[in-house]
């Protein structure tokens, strides 16, 4: 993983103007889980593309666009013809693993496309998003930045502060399996609730100062993975990758600021950039991270 985001940042070296979130946060992400899915990295251009039209909605619609529903479709045939060339020849590779697994009637073909996608989905979403805020929020907050650029070892405890303050998913809906009280509320079995994990990140009976980004405050359990049953599969992969990227950002880049129009995609739940240009003044020479 480092070995990646050390050749992703050499090859912006020396840019003065440079895309954080289109050439940095989306493809770091996509590349590893198209990598861990065993996808040929000649196949990852067109697998973002395609990540990239299943993401688009219409604001005031709830149907998805046709772009969204063709880019499903092609996803959805790229997997399956995959699948088949691993029931032929294995591999050892995540999808193999899912096409072993249809082998012994574990799992229904349509299981594992839809699980393929969903890990390819999810694997890169939410990550894009959490090193795309961050890079913006550490930004806005410049004493924040500049203290983990003098104490790299607080960069752990940075992405959790990072992952509270600006959670990549905002919402979630759950059914209630029985009824249920909170706070004086009864809330009948079979109702639909809507989870705000990002106002839950800033409740001030928990969060001195909730509305500030603190990279050195008390850390406390956020819920931006969710929780129980429905934690994050990917929570682990995204913390390193978000801990590594900063790690290696802050020791090669003294200053950044954006310089255009920060294009947000629209989305439901998610809080997801789309596009961070920025202007960058790179150190000389690089401070090795660890």
């Amino acid at each position: 993983m480092r070995a990646e985001v050390r050749d992703r940042i050499g090859a912006l070296r020396g840019r003065d103007r440079v895309d954080l979130a289109r050439e940095l946060a989306l493809p770091l992400p996509a590349g590893v889980i198209c990598g861990w899915l065993g996808f040929p990295a000649g196949d990852h251009r067109q697998l973002i593309r395609w990540f990239e039209a299943m993401l688009e909605r219409a604001p005031g619609k709830v149907e998805l666009p046709p772009a969204a529903l063709l880019a499903r479709d092609e996803m959805r045939a790229y997997v399956r013809q995959a699948m088949v060339a691993r029931r032929e020849r294995e591999r050892n590779d995540l999808l193999g693993v899912f096409a072993r697994a249809h082998a012994a009637s574990a799992l229904s073909e349509d299981e594992v496309i839809g699980a393929a996608i969903l890990l390819f989905f999810a694997g890169i979403t939410t990550t894009s998003a959490l090193i795309a805020n961050s890079l913006l929020n550490l930004h806005r907050f410049e004493s924040e930045r500049q203290l983990i650029r003098r104490s790299p070892e607080l960069i752990p405890a940075a992405v959790e502060e990072l992952l509270r303050f600006d959670a990549p998913l905002q919402w979630l809906t759950r059914v209630t399996s029985r009824d249920v009280e909170v706070r004086s509320t009864r809330i009948p079995a079979g109702s639909r609730v809507m989870l705000l994990w990002g106002s839950a990140n800033r409740d001030e009976r928990r969060w001195p100062e909730p509305d500030q980004l603190v990279v050195a405050r008390e850390r406390k359990r956020h819920i931006s993975f969710g929780e129980g049953i429905h934690h994050c599969l990917g929570a682990p992969l995204a913390r390193m990758e978000a801990r590594i990227v900063l790690e290696e950002l802050m020791a090669s880049v003294s200053e950044y600021h954006p310089i255009g129009p920060i294009d947000r995609r629209y989305a439901q739940s998610e809080r997801t950039i789309a596009g961070l240009p920025v202007h960058v003044t790179w150190t000389s020479p690089p401070r090795r991270a660890n």
